[in-house]
């Protein structure tokens, strides 16, 4: 048996950008039309969605219930828990969900400040879920009903709040 070293090559048209993989003697060719690929109209929203909730999440969130929620933890079990929440993690994130919940915006078509914050509803409680359950699947100190619930109930405000703004953003970038 030979193995063959992959060399990729990259071409670009007027259209279309191709990407070439030599596999030997063979020759396989990917056409990407980039101009499905408009990553410019993502930067409004994604700013939008996340500066709305991010601002409430450092104002309020964070100070008056996420820093005092691991102070007892670490207090509790100091080698499991940080003293306070380890910011630019959790703002990180932040970013990310707001990614996940542009491009679904954008997919599923949500342009109005109704159908975004609604839609944030169902897509915060998933997460929020999500998140909820594998963390009370693993951890013994994890208050599967009260911790549980405050972050679903957090989740779901922050992403009907970026969900609303989100999808006014998507309505006013197509306006231009």
């Amino acid at each position: 048996m030979k193995i063959y070293l992959c060399l990729w090559k990259t071409y670009r048209s007027n259209l279309n950008l191709y990407s070439s993989l030599s596999l030997g003697s063979k020759l396989y060719i990917v056409a990407i039309n980039h101009k499905s690929i408009k990553m410019k109209k993502f930067i409004l929203p994604l700013v939008a969605g996340y500066v709305s909730v991010a601002a409430i999440a450092g104002i309020v969130v964070v100070p008056f219930y996420f820093n005092p929620t691991t102070a007892k933890l670490h207090e509790a079990f100091p080698a499991a828990y940080y003293a306070e929440p380890v910011l630019w993690a959790g703002f990180a994130a932040g970013l990310l969900q707001t990614l996940l919940q542009v491009i679904i915006w954008d997919k599923m078509n949500f342009r109005s400040i109704k159908d975004g914050a609604l839609n944030g509803i169902w897509l915060g409680a998933i997460l929020a879920g999500i998140q909820s359950l594998n963390e009370a699947s693993q951890y013994s100190v994890f208050n599967a009903t009260g911790q549980a619930l405050t972050t679903v109930i957090i989740y779901i405000v922050f992403t009907a709040i970026s969900g609303g703004a989100i999808a006014w953003a998507f309505a006013r970038g197509e306006k231009k």
